[in-house]
């Protein structure tokens, strides 16, 4: 039986339609072949490839582009300069920007749409375009490019949907329908619907970015759909500093740190508490090794020779736990993996308390929740630590500062340029001493050979006589 080899060719040949461009709507053409009237697609010739047949194959370069294109954008080596040939999804110099985004906050929810280039229809919400207080406000980025951007309450005006238990129980989904109008002059099926959503989490969340995007396209019913989804992550973790600073490159063993979480916004929730805290090595399987910092809001003692202190909260609600840097034995890397717990103002689970026995924390221990309900978040954050920095006496000593460095390198320079200048001087000293004592010898040697010559001279004239000869005096008159 032979393989349906004509099925697999037309399956090759099937366009993805994302729906983001179509020939058929105003303002868009085909750069390169013809436009199907019939299904919106452009005819490429030979050698020519893209949805809007602008990607030349012969002037593809990837490594001629940089910063490099991103989102599978590929690069085009052209006389005109280097440019992303992006997907349709994607726009920007590279291919960074998706054409539909959402920015998720507590209260709020940020739309933004790049429409391609030659639009000039208009953006609005569903059903509410006749509504002023809805619009979007027309702009341009930094690349002189125009966008459509408005900022939503989540729950109330402009067609707000709100969905409670959705994706899953105790969660919260919160929706926009954006229509994108090709034609500013009427509706048509070539028109795009946007669903836009925030997902407010109840649960563990493992996810921590606050624009996880949903990128599936959709065609149904007569619009072109785009989905695009974002997660709202209300606590951020971050490893600093002693002083609050970030840290940058890896630290040495020794040094003191602190991770610190806090509220990303303070429109829902305003505490938090943390309630188990690991640190990890970063590896898999039986060679993964873990050490237990926190445990229901409580230090551990192992931990003791780690953590500097009790768990500290700042005037932000915010949580410190200062740590000193140590290292796994097998592995640079250390990844902390924390659970906090966020409340709000009406949740007293987040309060401080005193743990049972000796040690102290912010929270309680071994206690079940009023009731029962889980808001917790999963932060994480890692680290690359370096050996032990030690002197010469083997003391352990912590990295100099950068401004320390600084200071020992003007130090050496200023050495340098002092030893420099002597060594110079030095020699300047032993030319101009030998140049005097060859000059003076050599006085002294023509001054001893005049007085032997004369010496000679002498002695030959007296030997020729035979006597001393007197000399003549001439007297003139």
């Amino acid at each position: 039986m032979q393989p349906p080899t004509c099925f697999i060719l037309m399956l090759l040949l099937l366009r993805a339609v994302d729906g983001y461009f179509d020939c058929r709507r105003q303002g868009m053409s085909c750069v390169a072949g013809g436009c199907n009237l019939v299904d919106g697609n452009c005819a490429c010739p030979i050698g020519i490839n893209g949805t809007d047949c602008g990607l030349n194959i012969s002037e593809i370069n990837a490594t001629a582009c940089d910063p490099s294109c991103e989102h599978g954008g590929t690069c085009l080596a052209q006389t005109t300069g280097n440019q992303c040939y992006c997907p349709e999804v994607y726009t920007g110099k590279t291919c960074e920007k998706r054409r539909a985004m959402v920015e998720c906050t507590g209260a709020n929810m940020t739309i933004t749409v790049y429409p391609y280039t030659g639009f000039h229809g208009l953006v609005y919400v569903h059903e509410q375009q006749q509504d002023a207080t809805c619009d979007f406000d027309t702009l341009q980025d930094s690349d002189g490019a125009n966008f459509f951007e408005k900022t939503f309450d989540l729950e109330t005006g402009c067609g707000a949907i709100v969905k409670n238990n959705t994706p899953k129980a105790d969660d919260r989904t919160f929706e926009r329908e954006i229509i994108i109008q090709y034609n500013p002059n009427m509706q048509t099926a070539l028109d795009q619907f946007l669903n836009i959503s925030c997902v407010h989490k109840a649960k563990e969340l493992t996810t921590l970015s606050s624009n996880v995007e949903n990128l599936l396209i959709e065609n149904r019913g007569n619009l072109s759909r785009d989905n695009t989804s974002s997660e709202y992550t209300p606590v951020a973790l971050e490893i600093q500093n002693i002083d609050g600073t970030p840290v940058h490159g890896a630290v040495y063993v020794g040094r003191p740190l602190r991770l610190y979480f806090f509220l990303t916004d303070l429109a829902v929730y305003d505490n938090l508490r943390v309630e188990d805290c690991v640190a990890k090595n970063g590896l898999a399987g039986s060679e993964m090794k873990n050490e237990t910092l926190v445990k229901d809001s409580c230090r551990q003692p192992r931990a003791n020779q780690i953590l500097r202190g009790e768990m500290e909260q700042d005037a932000k609600k915010g949580v410190i736990i200062k740590f000193d840097v140590f290292k796994f034995v097998d592995t640079n890397i250390i990844e902390f993996e924390c659970k906090v717990r966020v409340c709000k103002s009406t949740d007293t689970r987040c309060d401080p308390k005193t743990c049972n026995g000796e040690l102290n924390g912010l929270g309680r221990r071994k206690r079940e929740t009023p009731s029962g309900k889980k808001d917790h978040v999963v932060v994480k954050d890692s680290l690359y630590v370096t050996d032990v920095m030690r002197s010469s006496s083997t003391q352990s000593v912590s990295p100099p500062r950068a401004h320390e460095c600084l200071q020992i390198s003007e130090i050496l320079s200023v050495i340098i340029i002092l030893s420099s200048a002597v060594i110079i001087l030095m020699c300047a000293t032993c030319c101009l001493t030998l140049v005097l004592v060859r000059r003076k010898t050599h006085q002294k040697t023509k001054s001893s050979a005049s007085t032997s010559q004369m010496d000679v001279s002498s002695t030959s004239t007296s030997g020729s006589s035979g006597h001393m000869r007197l000399p003549r005096i001439r007297v003139w008159y």
